[in-house]
């Protein structure tokens, strides 16, 4: 197997893994959906309702938009996964780009490489639509003249989900040098430490 393919394997792990994401947010849509009585829905159990779903007193659009991202990310992935396979092998330098053309075997250093990236771009896809959701909310909040503002939106979440996205972005950008320090370091240790039982 060559390493481009391997790759490629990976970039359609994560796009069936979005395509999964995509089908999780419509199922539960459809079941809170189920659950709702509009004619018998008072404002007092706008509260009841998931936080995530329903915000601002029954507003599914935040979940519809995740679920078209994910399955925007799904198709282009599938479509152009060997085009982001091979850009991704040119990031990783001469070292990674020489191997290219040539069989490779399935040993540490490929494996590790490949869960890197794999990790890295979900991470990555996962977390921009809400960081994207989170920060339109904290600007519309800013740009508000409502003199009774309902829902303060957490910078909390803000934070934490632009976190998410820059650990993704960090581990596809340094999977060579991660991958590198892992088989020379820690891996060399563990098969010391094995062949001396």
């Amino acid at each position: 197997m060559k390493k481009i393919d391997l790759l490629h394997t990976t970039i359609l792990i994560v796009a069936i893994l979005c395509g999964y994401s995509a089908l999780q947010s419509i199922f539960y849509i459809l079941a809170v959906l189920s659950d709702v009585d509009p004619y018998r829905l008072r404002p007092t159990d706008y509260a009841s309702l998931d936080i995530h779903l329903f915000l601002s007193g029954g507003n599914p659009l935040p979940t519809i938009v995740q679920v078209a991202l994910f399955s925007a990310a799904c198709i282009i992935l599938i479509r152009n996964g060997k085009k982001y396979a091979a850009a991704i092998l040119h990031w990783a330098g001469p070292a990674v780009d020489d191997e290219n053309s040539v069989e490779v075997h399935l040993d540490r250093y490929n494996i590790l490489f490949a869960l890197f990236i794999g990790i890295g771009l979900y991470t990555l896809i996962q977390a921009l639509p809400n960081a994207l959701y989170h920060s339109f909310q904290q600007f519309s909040y800013k740009i508000s003249n409502d003199l009774y503002k309902t829902l303060t939106p957490e910078k909390d979440h803000l934070i934490m989900e632009w976190l998410r996205v820059t650990i993704g972005a960090l581990l596809i950008y340094a999977a060579p040098s991660l991958t590198n320090y892992i088989d020379k370091t820690i891996a060399v240790r563990l098969d010391s430490g094995s062949q001396s039982s």
